[in-house]
């Protein structure tokens, strides 16, 4: 309600020169653009292998979109992991580095990023 209030266009408008006309139609325009962004990024898209949750009992999933990329940073490591879209794998790229796979039980691994020299 409050954007949309925001980008409404005030009547005095019609008495300013055209360039500033034009310049405040585009910025509504980039402003509807974001605020749709906005809100497709609130909600999430369509139940995928790939979600966000809080650390937490009862959290909500935060869907992200079929065939997407998770990125990771952490200084210099960068990490990218990909679904294999119709495989039940997970590709794991690191961009700037080797990986090392430490078990820590059967069904948990830590993975470590090892910067190249």
């Amino acid at each position: 309600m409050l954007i949309e209030k925001a980008l409404a266009a005030d009547p005095r408008e019609e008495k300013l020169p055209q360039w500033a006309r034009e310049k405040l139609r585009d910025l509504r325009w980039a402003a509807q653009d974001a605020a749709k962004l906005l809100s497709e990024l609130k909600l999430g898209a369509e139940a995928s292998p790939f979600y966000l949750e809080k650390y937490s009992v009862g959290s909500p999933k935060f869907y992200l979109p079929k065939h997407s990329r998770f990125m990771f940073e952490n200084g210099s490591n960068k990490l990218e992991i990909c679904d294999q879209q119709q495989s039940p794998r997970l590709k794991i790229y690191a961009h700037d580095g080797a990986l090392i796979l430490h078990p820590v039980a059967s069904n948990v691994v830590e993975l470590e990023c090892e910067l190249r020299r």
